[in-house]
């Protein structure tokens, strides 16, 4: 069983190109794994005043963990806009994004506009400013597979 298991781990390495098994972890779904990273990495970053950046289209799942942090923290949740066609909107995000911005969670596609979000650009913004980035890609397996070597973001849901 553990062979099997292991096996797993490296067939979703190279899917999603992962640098190790290491940074494979199983979770049962794309809720549980975004609650492990909130509760996780929240309460090792954010202190009163820090943000967290989502957007508008995020579905519920990636919306109360945070709600919690700040709760429990004090964190400020900054929201990005849409257009008006439902593109993300990335110069808005760009300028949301400062130095108290801790962490950036945001969807790869939207399960409601269909909106595919610039992963790429994102990541390097928020990197820029030192925040972490969960990409949630559970809906944008449709269109491509998530590249952890391409877009380098911290987590992948």
């Amino acid at each position: 069983a553990t062979e099997a298991f292991e096996h797993a781990r490296e067939t979703i390495r190279a899917f999603i190109n992962a640098a190790s098994t290491d940074e494979i972890i199983f979770t049962r779904n794309a809720t549980e794994a975004m609650n492990v990273v909130a509760a996780s990495l929240g309460q090792m970053v954010i202190k009163p005043g820090d943000e967290i950046i989502l957007s508008i289209m995020e579905h519920h799942s990636n919306i109360v963990p945070w709600h919690f942090l700040r709760e429990r923290y004090g964190a400020v949740i900054k929201w990005v806009p849409v257009d008006d066609v439902g593109n993300f909107d990335l110069d808005a995000f760009e300028k949301l994004v400062t130095p108290r911005t801790k962490i950036v969670a945001l969807t790869q596609m939207s399960n409601v506009l269909g909106t595919v979000t610039p992963v790429a650009e994102i990541v390097r913004i928020a990197h820029a400013q030192g925040a972490y980035v969960m990409i949630t890609g559970a809906r944008g397996r449709c269109i491509s597979r998530p590249m952890c070597g391409r877009w380098m973001s911290t987590f992948i849901v």
